[in-house]
């Protein structure tokens, strides 16, 4: 079984741009070369990386693949007051979609869509942390069952989310209409998207070199136990080194005494997602 998500891969143009945007999203920057650099949460890490032959792929958060990522922040004021100075641009002011919560989404010089949300009830000396990577989708049921069986997470379904003022706020889209899952249980939730409104294109899969997020990496203790399981639940590989689930979105796989797994260390507190969620909860 996949243990957790170890860290997102996201292709950029300019990496000391996108360094200071990701420091400014509150988190930090452990290690970097020309090239690429890791960038900490608490429960998870980015690796940014520089493709050799960058080619830029416009998509929407509509289209099908890993749309965003979230990044969650006791005070979501402060975290927009530092972007100022970065290329990241907010669509819309921070709305509360009435669970408490403040969401705001941020495009960059790269077409990069991240999600920033104000969590009020989480302590005030929480550094951000990385709440979901989102990935969207032509069949909503059979993507989130299936990273529920590779992680052994449990899945949370929406109703129709349509005719919400909010929602269109926040995408600067009117008239959307989507259905919403989220695979809990790994450090990082999991959420799948289904838009029939607008209506999401076709693309032809993302290319490595593609500006954008690249893939998800998890980390298992058991290389040869996780691959079978990936197999079992229906993923499919060329060469055991890239996997891709049923949507054809690729993903990773290491292992915790890998040497990459080893320099970077495990996370600081892989639980946060579920801590401060019982927060809520209370």
């Amino acid at each position: 079984m996949l243990q957790y998500i170890h860290h997102l891969t996201i292709n950029v143009s300019d990496l000391p741009r996108a360094i200071a945007r990701y420091c400014a999203y509150g988190l930090v920057c452990q290690q970097h070369t020309s090239h690429d650099a890791w960038i900490i949460a608490p429960n998870c890490a980015i690796h940014l990386q520089v493709p050799l032959q960058p080619t830029s792929s416009p998509r929407t958060i509509f289209d099908p693949g890993m749309s965003h990522c979230c990044i969650q922040t006791p005070d979501v004021e402060a975290l927009l007051t530092r972007v100022r100075h970065t290329d990241a641009v907010p669509r819309s002011h921070p709305v509360d979609l009435g669970t408490g919560h403040r969401y705001v989404y941020l495009d960059d010089a790269d077409g990069i869509v991240t999600e920033c949300e104000g969590v009020p009830y989480a302590p005030p000396v929480t550094a951000p942390w990385l709440a979901h990577v989102a990935l969207s989708s032509f069949d909503i049921g059979r993507l989130s069952a299936f990273y529920a069986a590779v992680t052994g997470g449990t899945v949370r379904t929406s109703p129709l989310l349509a005719d919400n003022q909010g929602i269109d706020t926040i995408a600067q889209v009117p008239g959307i209409r989507a259905h919403a899952a989220w695979v809990r249980g790994a450090n990082v939730t999991i959420e799948c998207w289904q838009f029939s409104a607008p209506q999401p294109k076709q693309l032809p899969a993302r290319q490595s070199t593609d500006l954008g997020y690249s893939g998800i990496t998890f980390c298992t203790s058991d290389r040869d136990a996780a691959f079978a399981h990936l197999i079992a639940c229906g993923a499919r590989t060329d060469d055991a080194t890239t996997w891709y689930d049923p949507d054809g979105n690729r993903f990773a796989v290491i292992t915790e005494n890998s040497p990459l797994a080893a320099s970077l260390g495990p996370p600081a507190e892989q639980h946060i997602v579920q801590r401060i969620e019982a927060l809520w909860h209370r």
